[in-house]
């Protein structure tokens, strides 16, 4: 039988219980006047009546067999102090400041084709759709997979499809026919191309560069509709890319 007691307190003489603890075991106790009641709060006392008592132990070295306490290594103290209750507030704060920050967060899928994409969200927090298609900036759900380049600017997606027609050399289709010109990377061993622009960070690029610009666009166009930031994002890519491509990217 064990009782959390928090009436129970050391005397020089031995221990001392109040008089709930004997209705609650049912024991015999004499010298009721000396109990003592100067626990903290603070502090929890398990007890096992079992081991705690005994009915053959004398009480203030008199030969009166009673049932009194036995000695204090049998009594077991599990202190709860002040650092103890802060240190657990603050473990229970960070779990749930924890838990609020990941429902807010959402996961992200990107559908990378050779000529356009489709960004999907999972939205996470409560009151609003499971699953949704995120649109762009001419509010469709399909945006081309297309970057132009044009007076040492960059352009991603509808506003690069404008440009199609009206500077074709400016745009980067497939390997045959090119129509802009390639140099080798002697530093990684991969091909560089060459746009027009003469300088600046779009003189030349190299196929990873082209890629993370559209997927950056991508996020962008997640994040506007999710309103808040992404955890994880599930990437598909074209099947005709063999292992290289897909590593690249």
């Amino acid at each position: 039988m064990s009782k959390l007691i928090s009436s129970l307190s050391p005397t020089p003489s031995g221990w001392s219980v109040t008089t709930h603890f004997c209705s609650w075991t049912g024991i015999k106790c004499d010298n009721t006047n000396s109990f003592v009641t100067s626990a903290t709060p603070l502090s929890l006392l398990q007890l096992d009546a079992r081991d705690l008592y005994s009915k053959s132990s004398p009480i203030n070295g008199s030969n009166k067999n009673v049932h009194s306490p036995r000695p204090n290594n049998h009594i077991r103290w599990a202190h709860r102090n002040s650092e103890d209750t802060l240190f657990q507030l603050e473990i229970f704060l960070s779990l749930f400041l924890l838990n609020t920050v990941q429902s807010q967060l959402a996961v992200a899928s990107i559908d990378l084709g050779s000529k356009c994409l489709k960004v999907t969200v999972v939205n996470l927090k409560p009151g609003q759709a499971p699953i949704s298609i995120t649109i762009n900036e001419m509010s469709k759900r399909k945006t081309p997979s297309l970057v132009a380049f044009h007076s040492n600017s960059r352009l991603i997606g509808e506003e690069s499809l404008g440009l199609l027609g009206r500077y074709p050399t400016k745009k980067f289709l497939r390997s045959l026919y090119l129509s802009y010109d390639i140099t080798p990377d002697k530093t990684r061993d991969v091909a560089v191309y060459k746009t027009e622009e003469d300088e600046g960070e779009f003189s030349k690029l190299i196929a990873e560069e082209m890629v993370a610009m559209i997927l950056k666009y991508a996020m962008g166009l997640v994040e506007n509709h999710a309103m808040s930031s992404v955890k994880d994002v599930v990437i598909t890519v074209p099947p005709t890319w063999e292992w290289l491509r897909r590593g690249g990217c």
